[in-house]
């Protein structure tokens, strides 16, 4: 990682503060820059290990065209939903 993507900081959207930002998109397309744009490094963490815990109690596979919008769909709410 370059000196400039570790100082880089975003106000995140789920912490509501400013937190060091992830190095890359995490996602393709529209919404892998809004994650990367609005998304800190620590929320996306909180994000991948709720995903894990959502794919295997409902038991979803990530190859499924429904299922990936079930986990997308959770994923948004996770990280933008006020709460």
């Amino acid at each position: 990682m370059s000196e400039l993507t570790s100082r880089r900081l975003v106000f995140c959207q789920k912490f509501k503060c400013k937190k060091p930002a992830l190095a890359s998109a995490p996602l393709p397309g529209a919404f892998g820059q809004r994650v990367f744009h609005h998304i800190s490094q620590e929320a996306w963490g909180l994000w991948l290990t709720e995903q894990t815990k959502l794919i295997n109690e409902r038991r979803l596979k990530t190859f499924d065209i429904n299922d990936q919008k079930i986990i997308r769909d959770y994923c948004q709410a996770f990280l933008f939903s006020e709460q």
